[in-house]
C-alpha cells in the first residue's frame, strides 16, 4: 500500500514537472509572438490601409506611440497606444477567443478616460485560426451598453495586403481570408526573395514563420512554393517556434521527451496510450515520428508509416 503511495506521488511530481515545461514552451512562443505582432503593428498604422480596415477617419500618421508614457502601466496594458493630443487611440491583438474579453476592454476604455481626461477609441484585431466567437459587447440591462469594433483578419480582402509596398503590411497577408493561397504565398516569398540584405530577409523570414503557426498548412505549402519556382530562400519548418524550442530541449532529455512536447504543444493532453507508444518506440521509429510531425495536420500523421 505503501508503495502504491510513493509511485502516486511519484506520478504527481512527475505530471507537474511536464506541466511546467509544457507552459514554458506556450509562454515563450507567445512572447515571441507578441514581439512579432509588436513589429508589425506599427507599420500597418503608418500606412493607409489602417483607415480602410478599421473604417475610421483618423490621421494615424500624426500620432505617437504613447505605452512609453503612461504613467500607471498596470492601469492599462493595451498592444499599442496612440495619441496626437486630442485623443487615445487603445489597440489590442488577439489569437484565441476569451470570453470575458469585452469586460477587459471596458476596464481599459474606463482607465484610459480617467487617465488622460480625452475621448478614447478602441480597435481589436483578431487573428486566430478558430472561428471568431468573442463578443464586443458588454450590457448591464438598464444601466450601461459598451460596445467596441472587432476587426476579424480571416476575413479581410488579402489583395488589400498584398498590395502594399511595406513589406511588414504584406507579411500580414498570410492571416487574411486567401493568405494561404498559392498564389498570396507565392507573392508573399517573392517580395521577401527581393529584399536587399541577408539580415532583412531572414527577418521577414521570422516573421512570416510566426504568423504562420496561426494558419494551418502554411509552413509547408511555403517549403512547396519556394522548392517549385527556386527561390534563393530558406524556410526550414524546423525553425518554426513550436519546432525548433522542443527540439533544443531533446537535444537533453531525448528523443521520446522532445516528441512528447512538441504533439502536446501542437496538439493538446495526449491520450496515455499515445505517451505509451512514444516511450517504447525505438530511435529509428522516433526519427521517423519526429519527421513526420514537421508536417503533420493532425495527430494521426505523426504515426503514419513510411
Amino acid at each position: 500500500m505503501k508503495k502504491q503511495a510513493n509511485t502516486d506521488e511519484k506520478a504527481t511530481i512527475s505530471k507537474g514537472k511536464k506541466d511546467k515545461i509544457r507552459l514554458k514552451i506556450r509562454d515563450h512562443y507567445f512572447n515571441n509572438f507578441d514581439l512579432t505582432l509588436k513589429t508589425i503593428l506599427p507599420q500597418l498604422f503608418k500606412s493607409k490601409l489602417i483607415n480602410k480596415i478599421t473604417n475610421l477617419d483618423l490621421k494615424f500618421n500624426k500620432m505617437r506611440q504613447l505605452s512609453e508614457l503612461l504613467k500607471k502601466p498596470h492601469e492599462l496594458r493595451c498592444d499599442y497606444v496612440l495619441t496626437d493630443d486630442k485623443i487615445i487611440v487603445l489597440t489590442e491583438i488577439q489569437a484565441q477567443n476569451l470570453d470575458n474579453f469585452a469586460l477587459r476592454n471596458l476596464e481599459h476604455f474606463a482607465s484610459a478616460l480617467r487617465q488622460y481626461k480625452m475621448p478614447v477609441y478602441q480597435i481589436m484585431f483578431y487573428i486566430g485560426q478558430e472561428p471568431l466567437k468573442m463578443p464586443n459587447t458588454y450590457k448591464v440591462e438598464g444601466v450601461l451598453e459598451y460596445q467596441f469594433p472587432i476587426i476579424d483578419f480571416g476575413k479581410l480582402d488579402t489583395k488589400l495586403f498584398i498590395n502594399q509596398s511595406n513589406i511588414y503590411v504584406k507579411l500580414l497577408s498570410i492571416l487574411t481570408k486567401d493568405g494561404r493561397a498559392k498564389q498570396s504565398l507565392t507573392q508573399i516569398l517573392e517580395a521577401i526573395a527581393l529584399i536587399p540584405g541577408q539580415k532583412a530577409r531572414l527577418e521577414a523570414i521570422h516573421i512570416l514563420t510566426t504568423l504562420s503557426n496561426l494558419r494551418k498548412d502554411s509552413i509547408l505549402s511555403i517549403n512547396e512554393i519556394v522548392e517549385e519556382n527556386k527561390m534563393p530562400i530558406i524556410i526550414n519548418p524546423e525553425d518554426t517556434d513550436f519546432y525548433q524550442i522542443g527540439l533544443n530541449r531533446g537535444k537533453a532529455e531525448g528523443k521520446a521527451d522532445t516528441l512528447l512536447k512538441l504533439l502536446t504543444v501542437k496538439f493538446g493532453l495526449l491520450n496515455p496510450n499515445i505517451e505509451a507508444k512514444i516511450k517504447q518506440a525505438s530511435n529509428e521509429e522516433l526519427d521517423h515520428y519526429l519527421t513526420n510531425f514537421v508536417k503533420a495536420v493532425n495527430l494521426e500523421d505523426t504515426f503514419k508509416s513510411q
